[in-house]
């Protein structure tokens, strides 16, 4: 009976040890080893940190033209994340009846293809004081008006393939650009200038460090840090002679479907073109344009696929998003004329001075065995008579590099 008694003792000491030793391990752990851990988590529970968004930089032409801008703007954001089965036709419902838009315009706006699918979304813009007001009394789960510095474009389509838009993050910015201090709302460039230099032209958020309570109440402000502005972007586009450019180019386009083709028979489809304007002085881009265009404002507030479809799907204005001038992929033309004398000065078939007989076109030699095209005329089959290289290109005449290609 005493043997037994004391097994069973010492299997309670063993036990009680253990608990004990456990219970120590526990403690070490969490108060040396996780010590800066759980310091965060417990500052977290009474602090609360509020990022501000930094006014975005400008983008200004070569003498200071404004070609992207800020404006204070009222908008209305919906999160439809937050509402359980059946709540956002009601609460859709009544913010119509505030703001006198129709249900089907913010079912519209929520379908917003540039927007993260849980982010909240813009579903109006152009909100006075009262307007703001009204929504923010109403306190509609979900739903915030609030104040915010919207993007604008002065110039329309002036040169907006180079200045580029800002939109919703997507997907795959979202959780790089969070890293870097940025808002869930915040648009950010998508195109052009405004994304190659997205860095430059946001700036350093504000952050702001508040005491707060169980109940969320604000007992005092920490740390402040006002957000830094986004730098200007001083561009070498003219923005006069870029608009001189656009139209200069459109005209063409509509001349070029007014012409036959002498190929084919039909008119010159003309659909798309571009256009640059250089200083060769030091290689400054003063103009370039691409069509078909489209205005960048219609891009910042977020737009429906059925917008999106009928302004960038028009197929008789393809690819209206696409910068034709850096873009594309097309025959150099006339252009390739330098690289083919170039050549022929290398390889001493040509010199500067020496005759050509322009007859309006050159035929490749029989000896060569051409089968199908073999004759290929001036652009408009003219005989230019006797040139050199020199004339040659300030004559446009193709039948002589055609000959000093063949030569090589």
């Amino acid at each position: 009976m005493s043997d037994q008694l004391n097994r069973r003792l010492a299997f309670l000491g063993i036990l009680i040890v253990g608990l004990f030793a456990a219970l120590f391990t526990r403690a070490s752990y969490l108060q040396v080893l996780t010590t800066e851990e759980l310091a965060d988590k417990a500052l977290l529970n009474h602090v609360e940190v509020v990022i501000t968004q930094p006014t975005r930089g400008r983008i200004l032409d070569r003498h200071g033209v404004v070609l992207a801008d800020n404006v204070r703007n009222g908008v209305v954001t919906v999160d439809q994340s937050r509402y359980a089965p059946g709540q956002k036709e009601s609460v859709l419902g009544e913010l119509s009846d505030l703001l006198d838009i129709p249900v089907s315009t913010f079912e519209a706006r929520l379908q917003d293809l540039q927007s993260h699918p849980l982010a909240a979304k813009v579903v109006a813009t152009g909100l006075d004081e009262y307007g703001i007001l009204r929504v923010s009394e109403a306190s509609l789960p979900g739903v915030e008006a609030k104040w915010v510095m919207s993007r604008v474009y002065p110039q329309r389509e002036i040169g907006s393939h180079v200045i580029g838009y800002v939109g919703a993050m997507s997907e795959s910015q979202t959780s790089r650009l969070l890293e870097k201090g940025y808002l869930p709302s915040e648009r950010v460039g998508k195109s052009g200038i405004e994304q190659i230099f997205e860095s430059d032209l946001h700036g350093e958020p504000g952050r702001t460090e508040l005491e707060v309570d169980s109940t969320g109440r604000v007992h005092q402000i920490l740390t402040q840090t006002a957000p830094k502005p986004g730098a200007d972007i001083h561009l070498t586009i003219d923005a006069d002679l870029q608009a001189a450019a656009e139209s200069y180019l459109r005209q063409g386009l509509i001349a070029a479907r007014k012409t036959v083709s002498d190929d084919s028979g039909f008119f010159f489809p003309a659909i798309g073109g571009a256009a640059v304007v250089m200083d060769l002085r030091n290689g400054d881009v003063l103009a370039m344009a691409s069509h078909p265009t489209y205005d960048p404002n219609w891009l910042v507030g977020g737009i429906t696929s059925l917008e999106y479809q009928s302004v960038f799907e028009n197929p008789y204005a393809p690819g209206a998003l696409n910068n034709r001038a850096i873009q594309g992929v097309y025959s150099p033309g006339s252009v390739f004329k330098l690289v083919t004398a170039l050549a022929g000065l290398e390889s001493r078939l040509i010199s500067p001075r020496a005759a050509y007989y322009d007859v309006g076109y050159f035929q490749i030699p029989e000896k060569y065995g051409c089968t199908g095209r073999c004759t290929f005329y001036n652009a408009d089959k003219a005989p230019l008579g006797i040139v050199d290289l020199s004339s040659a290109i300030t004559r446009s005449s193709d039948a002589y590099f055609y000959k000093v290609a063949n030569d090589i």
